[in-house]
């Protein structure tokens, strides 16, 4: 939920992502041997909710449901085989209907393959 003055935002949405892990970069002989850097990027969908409480606006509440993307790059700690740390950068982007909303941030948590 953002807010600027009387102007209220809630975003919720749905990216399905690929991403792709550079095992190559894997060197057994340095302290990088657990690390491996990645790159993801998708595609969905967001919903928006804006409660404008300012005295000029046309309504109070507007929703809408966009097309946006998601792009990411960081890179992954293996523990084990299938269990690893992961801290990334992240861009995310909303094809809005009047202006776009671009988002940027940073991301960390432990995944589990299978």
């Amino acid at each position: 939920c953002t807010s600027a003055s009387n102007v209220k935002f809630f975003q919720s949405g749905f990216h399905p992502y690929l991403s792709y892990r550079f095992f190559s970069f894997q060197d057994s002989k340095s302290f990088l041997k657990n690390v491996t850097p990645f790159v993801s990027a998708g595609i969905g969908a967001s919903y928006i909710i804006r409660n404008d409480d300012r005295a000029n606006a046309s309504s109070s509440q507007k929703s809408e449901i966009d097309l946006s993307f998601l792009f990411k790059a960081g890179a992954d700690y293996s523990i084990t085989d299938r269990v690893f740390v992961r801290l990334s950068v992240l861009g995310y982007y909303v094809t809005q209907k009047s202006d776009a909303f671009t988002v940027a941030g940073l991301s960390a948590g432990a995944v589990f393959t299978f």
